[in-house]
C-alpha cells in the first residue's frame, strides 16, 4: 500500500536550519495505492496537490487534494475520462486560490496515452474540477504531459513528450491562450529520444522547460528549451556544461524566479561511485553567461550498501531530486529521495547559485517500523520560509541487495504475479525470462505462467500461457499477450524480448499445440510476437526441425534488423544451435556453429551492440555429460565460438541472457548447480577481451536463476528470472545493477 505524503517547512529558531514536519494527507482507501505527483501553493494557507490512486478494479483514477492552512482534504469531484480508463495527473499550477490547471495523461480505449488537462474552480461551493479539451500530435501516437505553469488565467503551458511514428520520444509543449489549448512547435536536441519533465515562466512570454535527451552514444544528457519569441515556438537552449561526467544526466524540475536565470533539479550517474547523485543546474539568462547552463554543487546523503551487502553509514547512496521551487533568485528548495541501505527516505535541499545543502526532512515511516519507502515528487514555495512538498510512502518493503559497480553486489525489485487462471484454478507459477528497456519509463518483461491442477494426475486443465509485463516508470503491470493455442495441455512461453522504442518490441519463445484426440504429440514450434505500441500479435517464424524448435533470446538494432537465438532437434535427436534474422519483412535462418553434431548445443540469449557485433550465450553438454557455458560471436559476416569461463568443469553451468552496452562491454546471466545440489545465480562480464565471473547473491536456499538481462551502460543493468519458495512455487525475481 502506497499512501500520500505531504510536509510543510518552517524557519528554524535562532537562525537555525529550517525543519520539515509531516502533514496528514488523505487517501482513497487504506489498502489502495495513492500517489501525489504535483503541488502548487499561492499562499501558506492555499495549496492544491494532484496525483492518482488505484481503485478497487485496479484502474488508476485522478486524485486532487486541497490544503487550507490547517489540513488536507480530497476534492471528490476530480473527473476521469472513464472509470475503465487509467487517468494520471502529474503536475499542477495555480494562479490564485480559486484557479488551478492540472495536467497529465490517460490511456484511451485503444491503449494509446493521450493528454489530460483539468481545470480547478475554487469559487464554487463545493469546488469543481472539469476536463478541458486538450490536443495531441495524433490519436495513434502516445502523448504525455508531466508539468504545468500558468502566468495568468489566459496563459498556461504544459510540458511533456510524445512518441512519433518512428517510435522516438519528442518534446511536447501545449499552450493555453485563455480559450483553447494548442500544440506548440518545440525543437529537439537531436533526432533521438527527447523528453520534457518541467516548465516554468518568469513572466508572460518568458518561459523555459527542462528534461533530457539521448545523445548519439546512447547517453542521457540535460535538455533546456526556451520560448522563442512566441508562445507556440520553442527552441533548444543552454549548453552541455549542465552535465556531470560521462554517465547519464536527467532533469525533472525547473523553477525560474527571475529573468536572471532558472534552476533545474534532477540527478546523474556517478561512474566513479557507481550510484546516482543529485544534480542542480543553473541556467543563466542574462549578462555574459546568457544561455549557458552550469552545474551547482548539491548535497548527497550517504548510508548506501557496503561491500558485504549490508547497510553502511558511510557508503555512497543513490540520491534523486524530482522537484524544485524558488521563491526568489537567492532562495530555492529541491526535493526527492535517497536510498539509505535498502529503502528510500525523503531528501530536501535548499540553496541558490552558490550551492545547495541538505535540510532535515520528515518521513512517513521509519526503519524501526520494519520497512520504509518515502519519496518526495514535487515542491511549491511561496516564500523562503513557507513550502509544501508532496509524494508517497509505503509500508511494503522490497528485498534489496544493492548493486555497486565497485563492490559487485545486486539489488532485487518488486514485480507482479498472476495468482490464478481465468477459471479460478490456483496456484499459479510465474516466471519472467527476458527484459528490455528503452527509457527509464518504459520496460517490457516476458515469460510465462501456468497452473498446477488440483488433481496432479489429471490429463486436462494444465496449460502454459505467455506472460508480458510492462513498466511505466513507477511500477510493473501485466498486459495482454496472445497464445497460439489456449486449449488444455497446450504450451506457450516467451523466453526473450527486445524493444527499439515504446511502440516497437519483439518477444520470442515457443509453443506446442495440445495433443490430438488420439494422444499424438504435436511438434514444438518457434513463437515470435510483435508489439506495435497498442497490442501484441504473433509473427511467422522459421522451424528447421519437424520435432522441436525453440527461440530463447532476441536483440534488435532497429525495427527491421533483429537476431533471435535458440536451438532445434536434428535428425539424430541432438539439440543444435539456431539463429534467425528478422529483416523487417520475414525471418530467415543464419548458420551457427556447434561443438559437435552429436553433442547437445543450446543458445538462450543474444545481444547486438551493432549490426556487426552480437554475442549469443547458452551451454553445451561435454563428453563427460556436464553442462558448460557456450558463447558465440557475430562479426558481421559469420558466427564464431568464444572462450567462456565456468565455476567448475565438473559442475553444470548455464547461461540464459546477455546484454551488451557496447561491443566491448557485455553482461551475461544464468545459473549453476553448486556442490550441495542447489541452483545458484551466475553472472559473467566481458571487458572487450575476455569473460570473467563476478559473485552474485541468492534469495532462495534451493533454486535461483537469472534468465534475462538488459544494460543501459557498463554500470547499469536489470536482470529478471525466478526463485522457488519453500512450498515449491516459482515467483518472479528482478535484480538491479547500478
Amino acid at each position: 500500500m502506497k499512501a500520500t505524503l505531504a510536509a510543510t517547512e518552517s524557519p528554524g529558531t535562532s537562525g537555525g536550519p529550517p525543519t520539515w514536519a509531516q502533514d496528514s494527507s488523505q487517501n482513497n482507501g487504506t489498502n489502495q495505492n495513492n500517489y501525489l505527483n504535483g503541488v502548487s501553493c499561492t499562499s501558506s494557507t492555499s495549496c492544491i496537490a494532484v496525483g492518482d490512486y488505484v481503485d478497487s478494479s485496479g484502474v488508476y483514477q485522478t486524485l486532487i487534494e486541497q490544503y487550507n492552512g490547517t489540513s488536507w482534504s480530497i476534492i471528490q469531484s476530480s473527473p476521469n475520462t472513464s472509470t475503465s480508463e487509467s487517468n494520471y495527473l502529474n503536475g499542477v499550477s495555480c494562479t490564485s486560490s480559486t484557479s488551478c490547471t492540472a495536467v497529465g495523461d490517460y490511456v484511451d480505449s485503444s491503449g494509446v496515452y493521450q493528454t489530460l488537462i483539468e481545470q480547478y474552480n475554487g469559487s464554487t461551493s463545493p469546488p469543481t474540477v472539469s476536463i478541458q479539451s486538450s490536443p495531441n500530435t495524433s490519436t495513434s501516437e502516445s502523448n504525455y504531459l508531466n508539468s504545468a505553469t500558468c502566468v495568468s488565467s489566459t496563459e498556461c503551458y504544459a510540458a511533456g513528450y510524445y512518441v512519433n511514428s518512428s517510435g522516438l520520444a519528442q518534446t511536447l509543449i501545449d499552450y493555453w491562450n485563455g480559450t483553447s489549448w494548442t500544440v506548440a512547435t518545440s525543437s529537439n536536441a537531436n533526432n533521438g529520444n527527447n523528453y520534457l519533465y518541467g516548465v516554468s515562466c518568469v513572466s508572460s512570454n518568458e518561459c523555459f522547460a527542462a528534461g533530457y535527451y539521448v545523445d548519439s552514444s546512447g547517453v542521457d544528457q540535460v535538455l533546456f528549451l526556451y520560448e522563442a519569441g512566441s508562445p507556440t515556438k520553442w527552441a533548444v537552449g543552454g549548453s552541455l556544461a549542465g552535465n556531470v561526467g560521462s554517465g547519464n544526466n536527467y532533469l525533472y524540475g525547473i523553477s525560474c524566479p527571475s529573468s536572471d536565470g532558472c534552476y533545474a533539479a534532477g540527478y546523474y550517474y556517478d561512474t566513479s561511485l557507481g550510484v546516482d547523485q543529485t544534480l542542480v543546474d543553473y541556467w543563466c539568462l542574462s549578462g555574459t553567461c546568457a544561455n549557458n547552463a552550469s552545474v551547482i554543487s548539491s548535497g548527497n546523503e550517504s548510508g548506501g550498501v557496503n561491500g558485504g551487502g549490508g547497510p553502511s553509514s558511510t557508503a555512497p547512496a543513490n540520491n534523486y531530486l524530482y522537484g524544485i521551487s524558488c521563491s526568489s533568485s537567492t532562495s530555492c528548495y529541491a526535493d526527492g529521495s535517497f536510498q539509505p541501505g535498502y529503502d528510500y527516505q525523503t531528501i530536501v535541499e535548499s540553496g541558490n547559485n552558490s550551492g545547495f545543502a541538505i535540510s532535515t526532512s520528515a518521513n512517513g515511516t521509519t526503519e524501526s517500523q520494519g520497512s520504509f519507502s518515502d519519496q518526495l515528487r514535487a515542491i511549491s514555495c511561496t516564500t523562503s520560509t513557507s513550502c509544501d512538498v508532496v509524494g508517497h510512502f509505503s509500508y511494503l518493503q522490497t528485498l534489496v541487495e544493492s548493486w555497486n559497480s565497485s563492490t559487485f553486489t545486486w539489488s532485487i525489485v518488486t514485480s507482479p504475479n498472476n495468482t490464478s487462471l481465468s477459471n479460478g484454478t490456483p496456484p499459479v507459477d510465474n516466471s519472467l525470462n527476458g527484459v528490455s528497456c528503452v527509457s527509464s519509463s518504459f520496460c517490457v518483461a516476458a515469460g510465462a505462467y501456468f497452473n498446477v491442477p488440483s488433481n496432479q494426475f489429471s490429463t486436462t486443465g494444465f496449460a502454459d500461457y505467455t506472460l508480458i509485463e510492462q513498466y511505466n516508470g513507477s511500477n510493473w503491470s501485466i498486459v495482454n499477450s496472445p497464445n497460439p493455442d489456449t486449449s488444455p495441455s497446450s504450451l506457450n512461453q516467451l523466453m526473450g524480448v527486445d524493444c527499439v522504442s515504446s511502440t516497437s518490441c519483439i518477444a520470442v519463445g515457443d509453443s506446442q499445440a495440445a495433443p490430438t484426440t488420439s494422444g499424438t504429440q504435436q511438434p514444438v514450434e518457434t513463437l515470435a510476437e510483435i508489439w506495435n505500441g497498442t497490442s501484441w500479435s504473433t509473427m511467422t517464424s522459421q522451424n528447421p526441425s519437424t520435432s522441436a524448435n525453440y527461440l530463447n533470446g532476441i536483440s534488435c538494432v532497429s525495427s527491421s534488423s533483429c537476431v533471435a537465438t535458440g536451438f532445434y532437434i536434428n535428425s539424430s535427436g541432438a539439440p543444435q544451435t539456431l539463429v534467425e534474422y528478422w529483416n523487417g519483412t520475414s525471418w530467415v535462418i543464419q548458420t551457427s556453429p556447434n561443438t559437435s553434431t552429436s553433442q547437445d548445443n543450446f543458445l538462450y540469449g543474444v545481444s547486438c551492440a551493432s549490426s556487426t557485433s552480437c554475442e549469443a550465450v547458452g551451454d553445451y553438454i561435454d563428453s563427460s555429460g556436464v553442462y558448460q557455458t557456450l558463447i558465440e560471436y557475430w562479426n558481421g559476416t559469420s558466427w564464431v565460438t568464444q572462450t567462456s569461463p565456468n565455476t567448475s568443469t565438473s559442475l553444470n553451468n548455464f547461461l540464459y541472457g546477455v546484454s551488451c552496452s557496447s561491443s566491448s562491454s557485455c553482461m551475461t546471466v544464468g545459473g549453476y548447480v553448486d556442490s550441495s545440489g542447489a541452483t545458484e545465480t551466475l553472472a559473467e562480464s566481458r571487458n572487450g577481451t575476455s569473460w570473467s565471473i563476478p559473485t552474485t547473491p541468492n534469495p532462495s536456499s534451493t533454486m535461483n536463476a537469472l534468465n534475462g538481462v538488459t544494460c543501459a551502460s557498463s554500470a547499469s543493468c536489470l536482470a529478471t528470472g525466478f526463485e522457488m519458495s519453500a512450498s515449491g512455487i516459482s515467483q518472479t525475481l528482478a535484480e538491479q545493477w547500478g
